[in-house]
């Protein structure tokens, strides 16, 4: 049987069938579905986001910068923090030592902006996931 049949012949069979052929997407031992549109690469000393919005790059100095930021203005388990007068503390922008915007809400979790001002967003769930990855990967706690 030659190539050219062989080839044929599966194209034949496949086109018949009603079965549709899904290929799985096999992740990296260093790459971390945080949902169905975000992954985390861990490269070196750089984490990269990908979203179906956009991409982003952040290095060491960017991730202590922002757990420093999540510590402070989220509190440790990421719960609201009340001011004085019993308002909660909603969407405070901050600014990365890159120059990276990222906005912190304790309602609605994190969100970063890529350079071209595109939101990446992550919720409460998808934020703790994050930063359990990054302290294992970076080894930034």
């Amino acid at each position: 049987m030659k190539l050219k049949q062989l080839t044929e012949w599966v194209h034949q069979l496949v086109t018949e069938s009603d079965y549709k052929v899904i290929k799985e997407i096999q992740l990296g031992e260093t790459t971390v579905r945080l949902s169905t549109s975000t992954d985390a690469n861990f490269h070196n000393n750089i984490v990269q986001l990908v979203s179906n919005n956009g991409a982003v790059g952040l290095d060491k100095k960017d991730m202590r910068a922002l757990l420093g930021y999540i510590k402070k203005m989220m509190g440790y388990s990421y719960m609201p923090r009340l001011k004085k007068e019993g308002i909660v503390m909603e969407g405070k922008m901050v600014k990365l030592p890159s120059g990276l915007k990222a906005e912190l809400d304790t309602f609605k979790g994190l969100t970063l902006f890529t350079r071209q001002g595109k939101p990446i967003k992550f919720d409460r769930k998808e934020l703790a996931m994050f930063l359990r990855s990054v302290g294992k990967h970076m080894g930034v706690r």
